[in-house]
């Protein structure tokens, strides 16, 4: 064999746009490219997911943008949806067919997902609110996981004397338990008080 194929980029290999920790989340959006089209992947019932780690990239003509409830651009990136190999006698080759995973950095507030081509022309677009931790409605609703570090946007007038929106929210949770069993007591006592009169009355000659 004239040439050996020392390593090549396989499917589904992911392709980073940005920095991220091993730990920080993301989206990971599953794409098909196809000789210049770009589409996203039958194969996988979700086509965006929230992911963990992060894939090197290629910067190249295609953009993604990811885009709150309001449009407002959060995330715009430059990206090569092209995978990559190395063969020992050439420096290199693409793949002009392939399934690839693009990752984003996750947004709390994040919408919409917006996909162009180098012409920069809109051609995948997906919803993506469901994935969103902040709801952008200007309340800080603990119980669907907002708080001063996942939502600041609604949870950014809950720090008051250094407790947070989520501490807020706990001790709130607390109050309504304490009159509940207080008015559930007051309850109790006045169904007990009515009986011992019931009693009482009929124990009369």
């Amino acid at each position: 064999m004239k040439f050996l194929v020392l390593a090549i980029v396989v499917a589904m290999t992911g392709i980073g746009v940005s920095r991220a920790n091993s730990n920080d989340d993301i989206y990971r959006i599953y794409l098909y490219y196809d000789h210049g089209k770009l589409t996203f992947d039958r194969d996988v019932i979700s086509k965006v997911v929230i992911a963990h780690g992060w894939e090197s990239f290629s910067s190249g003509d295609f953009k993604a943008e990811i885009i709150d409830k309001d449009g407002e651009i959060l995330h715009s990136v430059k990206f090569d949806p092209r995978l990559r190999g190395i063969m020992e006698d050439v420096g290199g080759f693409v793949l002009e067919q392939s399934k690839t995973a693009l990752d984003l950095l996750y947004f709390p507030e994040g919408a919409m997902l917006k996909v162009y081509d180098p012409s920069d022309v809109l051609i995948l677009e997906y919803d993506i609110s469901y994935l969103s931790t902040c709801n952008q409605n200007s309340v800080c609703e603990s119980f669907y996981g907002e708080d001063t570090s996942t939502c600041p946007l609604d949870c950014k007038d809950a720090v008051l004397g250094g407790v947070s929106g989520k501490a807020d929210s706990d001790m709130l949770s607390w109050l309504w338990l304490v009159v509940t069993i207080v008015t559930t007591g007051g309850l109790i006592f006045v169904l007990w008080k009515l009986w011992r009169k019931h009693v009482g009355q009929q124990s009369l000659p």
